[in-house]
């Protein structure tokens, strides 16, 4: 009986419990999102920025409203430089807003513009959208409204009446009072515009904080609470995001390009299994959907289903495109990679499924403990810093985290594993050089990671996705693809799910319970599944469309090589020897064989018999029928040197044993050096070329005759006639088949005989070796890319 597991998953499975603990153990003092506060959710956050934007004097009636959780990543990066990613973590926390709440209201499309209460409008322009910020414990960083008018360049003396300001200063100054000066420092007038500026007394963190509120005719209109960074730590977050922008649009480009060259290669050769993709595309869409859905915002209308109609079809495309590309290069080199996939085509259960569920949850724990301690090791050692994941940290501020988390980590997982498993990594064994096929996948996975928290500076981030990328290769390799797929959709959820239990509480604490009871369901499912009945030899057993037709491509090039093998062992290893005779031939099989057929009759020392014909039909049956007709030639000639009477009884012959339709057409000439004769007999063949060269002309010889197998025999003798012609120095003769006059070009024009004629006219001084090669190169030439659909064969004799 097969072992359900082998020693290697025991060691997985202590290294991935080892690596959840770490990640557990170190999770405060290494991750940023853990100093997300407890105390403050979603609900008190909108409940507290409503009351302040009131206080402020304003109305929210008839606005839309948008929460999302954003960060300061130079803050954040100072912080973990300067002072180690545990104090960073406790200094956002509770002193610096590194993360905060951002709320905004804006009026809907079409709404008359709100103003103050009162029937006073505080402006001389309506607003039309709101902006507050708070802090993790939901102290105010920022308030704006949008839409103030233009203020004046005349700078006029301060007013220093700070009664409105130095109240609504307290109330950003929270708890911290005390370490603010009682009085602004400085306070700025700009026509109706007055400035009134405060500076901690003491710097948190070695950084300097200051307020700023702003008044328009005496309301109120901004006010905000900023940190000032060293200039070596400004703007660097745009900076970088420049460059992973561009780097991202160069990779998704490259590859793009790349997987189009290769589906249009593979399409052309048939081997797509196209309805290969549409699960997984049915699959992306709909995740895709989830988080479209959830990450937008209300107030976008027609713009929302717009985008998202235009993102899903590259989504949708991109999916199936790979899946598609992706399934046809691995089953060509790595079937059994995908045979869990194939045996789900006939049951949703069975123990081959159970053990990839398995190792797909120990690769997830496998990957927490690598990103843990490649995380401790970049800050510590190389002085690096963690950053987000998501870029904008919807998941705690969406309206459903444990939805959106879901939704976004099995697209990821679909992708990553999509492209690094079935195409970069079953298309590296093309490539020769191994340091390309490294620098491929090391590009791939250094700009392309999971979407969870990860190292931020080049080249740190390159190894440490690297890292995960070159443990996926290997899981790969050692199981299959929905181990490694099931890794990578679980891995995230560890990550986020660990987290928001953390450090949520109320309804995120749900979320985050949610999330990780995905863990132990995807288990007990894997559970099941091994103790449900094998599937047998019924596994993997599964062969795609395009795969059968493959196959039976592959037996037609058999029988093809067969028949071309055949052909070529039958026709003439040389040519023969005849005192004042120069003899050449020209045998250039297609790639779809025909049954062009050619021979030397040698009856004396000066006296030669020539044969040139034409199977009909193609392939196996054509090879066939050449050899028959080549065995009793051989054997009619032996007691009869006249060509009609050769063709006459070598049709009674062929009729008999060949099937109806079946027919050759041939020439039969006799070469008579001693009398100087040629007698030629024709059966339906191509004409033969006489050029003579004492008159410089250029005729075609043709006799009547049908050909072989179409009469039992009356018809035949009573249609075959014979020629004689006289013999003269430098004569030439040429026998070819009609893949030589009917050769077609890109615009599907044949050569033709008359091309054929001028051709033999301008080249006639010309050996006949070097002539036929003249020949070949000519018809190539004229053919251009056009392929070849028949033989050519010819054979030229010189009279000396």
């Amino acid at each position: 009986m097969r072992k359900t597991f082998s020693i290697l998953d025991g060691f997985l499975f202590l290294a991935a419990t080892a690596g959840i603990l770490l990640f557990i153990l170190l999770y405060d003092g290494i991750f940023p999102e853990s100093a997300i506060s407890k105390h403050i959710n979603r609900k008190d956050v909108i409940r507290q920025a409503a009351a302040f934007v009131r206080e402020m004097g304003l109305e929210t009636e008839g606005f839309e409203r948008r929460l999302e959780l954003q960060k300061d990543q130079n803050q954040i990066r100072f912080l973990q430089t300067t002072f180690g990613s545990s104090r960073a973590n406790r200094l956002m926390q509770d002193s610096l807003p590194s993360l905060f709440w951002q709320v905004q209201w804006r009026a809907k499309k079409d709404a008359p513009s709100p103003h103050a209460p009162g029937g006073e409008a505080p402006f001389s322009a309506p607003f039309r959208q709101i902006d507050f910020k708070s802090d993790l414990n939901g102290n105010p960083l920022s308030f704006s409204v949008l839409k103030e008018p233009k203020p004046s360049d005349t700078v006029q003396p301060a007013v220093r009446d700070h009664r409105e300001t130095s109240a609504l200063a307290l109330r950003f100054f929270g708890s911290d009072s005390p370490n603010w000066p009682d009085a602004p420092d400085s306070v700025l007038s700009r026509g109706p515009v007055k400035q009134t500026i405060w500076i901690r007394n003491k710097p948190v963190g070695g950084l300097k904080v200051t307020l700023k509120i702003e008044t328009l005719n005496g309301r109120i209109t901004s006010a905000e609470k900023a940190v000032w960074l060293p200039p070596g730590f400004q703007h660097t977050e745009r900076r970088e995001s420049l460059f992973e922008g561009i780097a991202f649009l160069l990779i998704y480009l490259s590859l793009f390009i790349l997987g189009m060259v290769y589906f249009v290669k593979l399409l052309k050769s048939d081997a797509l299994d196209l309805k290969s993709g549409i699960l997984p595309a049915i699959l992306a869409l709909s995740a895709w959907a989830v988080v479209y859905w959830i990450q937008m915002s209300a107030w976008q209308g027609w713009e929302t289903l717009i985008g998202f109609l235009i993102t899903a079809i590259f989504i949708a495309g991109g999916a199936w495109i790979l899946y598609v590309i992706g399934e046809s290069v691995t089953r060509r080199r790595w079937a059994e990679k995908l045979i869990v996939v194939d045996a789900c085509r006939e049951r949703l259960l069975f123990p081959e499924l159970g053990r990839s569920l398995l190792r797909g949850i120990l690769l997830a724990g496998l990957c927490v403990g690598v990103l843990t301690l490649t995380s401790l090791a970049g800050i510590n050692v190389f002085k690096g810093f963690i950053g987000f994941g998501d870029s904008s940290l919807v998941h705690w501020s969406c309206r459903i985290p444990s939805l959106y988390i879901l939704g976004k980590s099995f697209l990821s997982a679909l992708f990553i594993t999509g492209v690094l498993c079935l195409f970069l990594q079953s298309l590296s064994w093309r490539m020769r050089s191994a340091v390309l096929n490294g620098a491929l996948l090391a590009l791939f996975w250094g700009f392309f990671g999971f979407p969870v928290s990860r190292l931020m500076v080049y080249p740190q981030v390159l190894l440490q996705n690297l890292l995960l990328g070159l443990l996926f290769i290997w899981f790969f390799r050692s199981h299959d693809f929905v181990a490694v797929l099931t890794g990578a959709f679980i891995f995230p959820l560890f990550f986020y799910g660990i987290g928001i239990v953390h450090q949520g509480s109320g309804d995120l604490f749900i979320h985050g319970i949610i999330l990780l009871a995905v863990i132990p369901a995807t288990a007990v499912i894997a559970l099941l599944a091994l103790r449900s009945t094998p599937l047998g030899e019924k596994l993997g057993h599964y062969v795609p469309d395009y795969v059968r037709r493959v196959n039976e491509r592959e037996r037609l090039q058999r029988e093809l090589e067969i028949a071309r093998n055949v052909q070529l062992h039958f026709l003439p290893r040389g040519t023969p020897s005849i005192r004042g005779m120069e003899i050449a031939t020209l045998c250039t099989p297609a790639k779809e064989v025909g049954g062009d057929y050619y021979d030397f009759i040698r009856y004396s020392p000066t006296k030669l018999g020539v044969v040139i014909g034409d199977v009909s039909g193609k392939g196996i049956p054509a090879a066939f029928y050449m050899t028959m007709t080549k065995g009793m030639l051989k054997s009619l000639t032996l007691s009869c040197d006249s060509p009609k009477d050769v063709l006459t009884h070598l049709n009674a012959l062929f009729y008999e044993n060949a099937e109806r339709g079946v027919f050759i057409s041939m020439t039969y000439s006799v070469f008579d050096m001693k009398t100087r004769k040629l007698v030629t007999a024709r059966a339906g063949h191509n004409p033969m070329i006489l050029r003579r060269s004492a008159l410089g002309s250029t005729e075609e010889i043709s006799s009547s005759g049908i050909a072989l197998g179409l009469d039992r025999g009356e018809l035949f003798r009573s249609n075959i006639s014979e020629r004689t012609l006289d013999l003269e120095s430098n004569d030439l003769f040429l026998f070819y088949t009609d893949g030589i006059n009917e050769s077609l070009n890109d615009f599907q024009k044949e050569f033709g005989e008359s091309r054929l004629l001028r051709f033999l006219d301008e080249n006639a001084d010309e050996k006949p070796g070097v002539l036929l090669g003249k020949l070949e190169r000519e018809l190539r030439r004229f053919a251009g890319d056009a392929p070849q659909h028949d033989d050519m064969t010819a054979v030229l004799i010189r009279i000396a």
